[in-house]
């Protein structure tokens, strides 16, 4: 990883997390662990990120507009979540590098905090550039209660070296820690969503009301 200039703690401002996803449908197993985290790490914000959806997974039911206002909706009156719509205008193929590149040009002073799963993080070496996110980041790893990963050599050789246990280390630095911590995992997946729709299944306690209210009056996912 390349040398980043070292900054006084004195200049930083407080961490901002980034949670990315197609959030088609947003549900509550997005909102409550982005909620923990940032209660759990003293965060600034949460940003919630859409990703652009391939074209072919176009007929999955709504529109990018429409899923912003979905995210809108469901974060309302929680200033803590932020709906960030970076990613939606970066050019296409975009890869979470060079989103973080572009976000590390806009919060030049702020610690930026990468949310994954587990799933994701084991299979980080499948990424393009992954070698160089811990430039522009630290990493959150939320992993599974129980579950022991089986971690590459290359994980372990490039990645698990900076492995920090002091969340407030996240605090301190600009980028480059790996931090593995425990949230809530709801069991809720937005497909599940989708097809409970498509069978005429009630989603209610899924998602938020204004949310299912929004799917509802629009047709969404049928």
């Amino acid at each position: 990883m390349n040398e980043q200039p070292k900054q006084s703690i004195n200049t930083l401002t407080k961490p901002i997390a980034i949670m990315g996803g197609s959030f088609n449908p947003v549900h509550f197993g997005h909102l409550r662990p982005a909620l923990e985290l940032q209660h759990q790490l003293g965060l600034a914000a949460v940003h919630l990120m859409p990703n652009n959806i391939a074209p072919h997974k176009a007929h999955y039911g709504s529109s990018t507009e429409q899923r912003l206002a979905m995210l809108e909706l469901a974060i309302e009156g929680t200033p803590s979540l932020v709906l960030d719509k970076t990613e939606l205008t970066l050019p296409q193929p975009n890869y979470s590098v060079a989103t973080l590149i572009e976000l590390r040009q806009r919060h030049p002073n702020t610690p930026l905090c990468f949310i994954i799963g587990m799933d994701s993080f084991i299979n980080l070496p499948k990424w393009h550039r992954w070698q160089s996110l811990l430039d522009y980041c630290h990493l959150i790893v939320c992993q599974r209660p129980g579950w022991t990963p089986n971690y590459c050599q290359q994980l372990i050789t490039h990645v698990l070296p900076h492995k920090t246990t002091d969340p407030a280390q996240l605090q301190q630095h600009l980028q480059g820690l790996v931090y593995f911590t425990q949230v809530t995992q709801l069991d809720i997946s937005s497909s599940q969503i989708r097809q409970l729709r498509q069978q005429g299944q009630a989603i209610k306690y899924l998602l938020p009301d204004n949310v299912i209210a929004y799917i509802e009056q629009n047709n969404l996912y049928l």
